[in-house]
């Protein structure tokens, strides 16, 4: 499991600032804004290791992840982005498939100032934070039961996912396909799915 970034209340550990064979990928170059608008901000992190972990765990699985120097209350430290991308929409559906695949790692599409060795703000504003679209094909008590209509959704091409659900004290598996950015393409994915698999579905909020 990937390591937390560091909280704002957590003192950032004194490190030596690594030489550039520690980390995973090398910071983008200055110059190369001009490729995206947009970035997927992973969190600041004490630890070279940690944001090197990070960093390589998200490449292999085909995210453009980088990271770069920064510094958190005077002290040395690394922040872990993905990008960049063209528009904020391309940029957002990323932080959502990072989201289902790290789940303890927080994210949040920051717009980008200039060169990107700049530092952008840390925060998202609330339009960064516009969350995406699910169609939800249902929720078990079994996550076998679970497991079998996303494994129906795959097989049929769709994209399909599991999440947890825990609710007066019960633990439910929701049945999820996409997410899209738009509501909507995700309307469109639930005709799709209704046409090829004869499954009814309703169009959901994806944090």
């Amino acid at each position: 499991m990937p390591a937390s970034p560091v909280a704002p209340s957590e003192p950032v550990a004194a490190k030596p600032e690594p030489g550039p064979e520690t980390v995973a990928t090398p910071a983008v170059a200055p110059g190369t804004a001009a490729e995206g608008r947009f970035l997927v901000h992973l969190g600041i992190y004490a630890e070279a290791g940690n944001a090197a972990d990070l960093v390589k765990k998200l490449n292999d699985r085909g995210f453009k992840a980088f990271s770069e120097a920064t510094e958190f209350k005077g002290k040395a430290a690394r922040q872990v982005r993905v990008g960049p991308f063209q528009d904020r929409a391309e940029a957002e559906a990323a932080r959502i498939r990072i989201k289902q695949q790290f789940s303890s790692v927080p994210g949040s599409v920051i717009a980008l100032a200039g060169d990107l060795r700049q530092d952008a703000p840390a925060k998202a504003s609330r339009e960064s934070q516009v969350s995406g679209w699910a169609v939800q094909l249902g929720a078990f008590s079994s996550i076998d039961e679970a497991n079998k209509l996303q494994g129906r959704l795959q097989a049929a091409g769709f994209a399909g996912f599991v999440d947890k659900l825990s609710a007066d004290g019960k633990v439910f598996w929701r049945v999820r396909a996409g997410p899209e950015v738009e509501r909507a393409n995700a309307e469109k994915l639930r005709d799709r799915i209704k046409d090829k698999l004869k499954l009814d579905g309703i169009v959901v909020n994806q944090s």
